[in-house]
């Protein structure tokens, strides 16, 4: 299920105030308008792009609001369209709902082309011959005796791999998360990079290692997508020493990782300092 991200520190932003003075309307009204345009914006467009007019943001917010947005800098122009600048920080995962699903129909598309430098997908419900059984032959010998002969067995294809057999399993060419790496791939990751996934458990402030078999899957899926193991702790350490991070509602680890939250930047995680709020106030 797609959803939007609202930072503790959108009330004081700066921005926010601007476009409340713009319009001349509370901050509250101008923060249940953004969370509109936003989830229009995840529904409709990849990255925050669109190719009609602004004004389109005026028909389901109020009239004026997206010169507003434009004039606070939320709102950049692109040729004949605009861009929402940063629109990572506000949806669920650093993407649209449009993109993940282009993603996962791209996924499927490589899937139904067979092997695509991955495991075969065999269909659900049928088996993939690996032994081929003739039927017994009976022969009458000088004894008279009827005997049968046995089974005789064929190897399997050694074109297709095994998904059984992690000898094909290499990192970097995973797509999965924690919650749906296949056991043999994750027993794969673990055993070759046991070191890495412990100094990025250690990187995890022990009050937020309460899932640690999801922490974990979630690590290993990551490793075999091939994310950087360096970053991805400096990250983690980054984002739970930060003002998000330690907080009340921080991101658990496992969502953290499966979201692709490394990949966003800290100043995403830090929330409107003191001074700021105080300058704030006095533009009111």
């Amino acid at each position: 299920m797609s959803d939007i991200r609202i930072e503790h520190g959108l009330p004081g932003k700066p921005e926010v105030l601007e476009i409340a003075m713009a319009m001349g309307v509370s901050r509250a009204e101008v923060i249940g308008h953004l969370v509109q345009v936003w989830l229009w914006a995840d529904q409709t467009t990849r990255e925050g792009r669109c190719e009609h007019c602004p004004k389109i943001l005026d028909g389901i917010t109020l009239e004026g609001f997206s010169a507003a947005m434009e004039a606070s800098g939320w709102l950049l122009r692109e040729g004949n369209g605009f861009v929402l600048p940063r629109i990572e920080r506000y949806t669920g995962d650093g993407r649209t709902s449009r993109d993940r699903r282009l993603v996962q129909k791209e996924r499927a598309k490589s899937q139904s082309r067979g092997n695509g430098g991955r495991f075969a997908k065999t269909p659900v419900g049928s088996k993939k011959p690996t032994t081929t059984d003739t039927q017994p032959t009976s022969h009458l010998p000088s004894d008279g005796r009827i005997s049968e002969s046995r089974p005789t067995k064929t190897k399997a294809d050694p074109a297709q791999p095994d998904p059984t057999n992690t000898t094909h399993i290499h990192l970097g060419d995973g797509d999965y998360t924690g919650d749906d790496i296949p056991a043999t791939r994750y027993h794969y990751v673990c055993s070759k990079s046991s070191d890495l996934i412990a100094g990025i458990i250690d990187a995890i402030p022990s009050a937020k290692r309460r899932a640690p078999n999801k922490i974990r899957r979630s690590i290993a899926a990551a490793l075999d997508r091939g994310v950087n193991p360096d970053m991805l702790r400096d990250q983690m350490r980054g984002y739970y020493a930060s003002d998000e991070g330690s907080g009340e509602y921080a991101t658990w680890p496992h969502n953290f990782i499966d979201n692709e939250r490394y990949d966003e930047d800290p100043e995403a995680w830090v929330r409107t300092t003191d001074a700021a709020k105080g300058n704030a106030k006095e533009m009111l």
